[in-house]
């Protein structure tokens, strides 16, 4: 996808979010942000297969949002064909596909992709563990740039939700952590 799609799938995302934030408050918006979320995950896909270089993952967001909202089986089914390539990068996405994942293990049917994935969430932890243990704040930080607060929030923000999804695995501290980190605090 060229940078303008990756950054129409950002935006598309959010979208599909917010309809479900919208519904009963705003229909007519809630039913625009579900048509432009569908038609850039439809012209993202179509791009992809045209490219012969298919990147799922840069589509994986939006299709976790656009199933969570819809309930569409295209959406499903497309996160489930790829699951292979959320096992390979789970530490960019088990905080979003964490929902999903939460709803296949509640159908049945999906036991083994859903052992693949807590056991690439129990490897995450670790790497996690391993990163934050080289900080006086308990949270990892690996700058690309000077001043990179703006990697920690993010961090701080999707621990939040595998923290909350998967208590077994991901304690909330980190989350706090973060915060600490961000605020100068100990």
């Amino acid at each position: 996808l060229s940078q303008a799609a990756g950054a129409g799938a950002g935006a598309a995302v959010n979208l599909a979010a917010s309809a479900r934030a919208l519904r009963g408050f705003n229909d007519t918006l809630a039913t625009h942000c579900v048509r432009i979320a569908r038609e850039v995950f439809s012209k993202a896909q179509a791009a992809a297969s045209g490219s012969g270089r298919d990147r799922p993952m840069s589509r994986m967001q939006l299709a976790v949002e656009l199933y969570l909202t819809t309930g569409e089986a295209q959406y499903f089914n497309f996160i489930v064909s790829h699951w292979d390539d959320v096992l390979a990068s789970v530490g960019n996405c088990a905080w979003y596909i964490a929902r999903v994942e939460k709803q296949m293990e509640e159908r049945g049917g999906y036991t083994k992709q859903c052992e693949r994935f807590r056991d690439a969430l129990v490897r995450y932890r670790a790497q996690l563990d391993r990163q934050s243990a080289e900080t006086p704040y308990g949270a990892p930080y690996r700058p690309s740039i000077w001043g990179a607060g703006w990697d920690i929030q993010s961090f701080g923000y999707r621990h939040y939700f595998l923290a909350k999804a998967y208590p077994e695995i991901f304690a909330p501290d980190q989350v706090l952590d973060a915060l600490q980190f961000i605020l100068g605090r100990d």
